[in-house]
């Protein structure tokens, strides 16, 4: 009932173009908090009135960055080049499969490795440099970072400047 109650406030700001330049949403293990930002996300570049039945999640303006893990010694070359590229099709497949999945499901989806997931500096900077991109389809950009609680230490000082001067027309949830 309260997700459904925070999901209506936002639909309203948006609606009335009252959004934050960041709005963090804080789940303790895979009750709706990806499915509400990337439905906020979606709703933000569509531009609509009320959220969509669209359950892909795909816009060239909505952006995600999740926790990966390394994979293993041949494919660690491709991964270094584009991290959260690596796993887009997975990133995709998990979506369309477990929109309410919890952050471990997903590290457990998108590799069997006993790594552990964290999101490095390098997710962040591909991030900021999107984000600093002219929109492609709408007026604004948003970027979904998912799994906070995996960011390392330089990623997380490095996202804290992007939310104190964000790009024009960005948004971070």
């Amino acid at each position: 009932m309260i997700q459904y109650q925070i999901r209506e406030e936002l639909l309203k700001n948006i609606k009335n173009d009252r959004v934050p330049n960041a709005i963090c949403f804080i789940d303790k293990g895979g009750r709706g908090s990806l499915k509400l930002a990337s439905e906020m996300g979606l709703t933000i570049v569509k531009n609509l009135n009320a959220s969509s039945n669209d359950l892909n999640y795909i816009h060239p303006d909505l952006h995600y960055v999740y926790p990966t893990k390394i994979p293993k010694k041949k494919n660690e070359k491709l991964f270094k080049k584009d991290m959260s590229a690596f796993y887009i099709d997975k990133w995709r497949e998990f979506m369309n499969a477990q929109i309410y999945g919890s952050v471990d499901e997903w590290l457990d989806f998108s590799s069997f490795d006993n790594k552990n997931g964290t999101i490095r500096v390098d997710q962040i900077s591909k991030a900021i440099s999107i984000l600093n991109l002219k929109p492609f389809q709408s007026d604004k950009k948003v970027c979904v970072i998912w799994g906070m609680n995996l960011l390392k230490e330089e990623a997380a000082n490095k996202l804290l400047k992007i939310i104190e001067e964000p790009p024009n027309r960005s948004i971070v949830l």
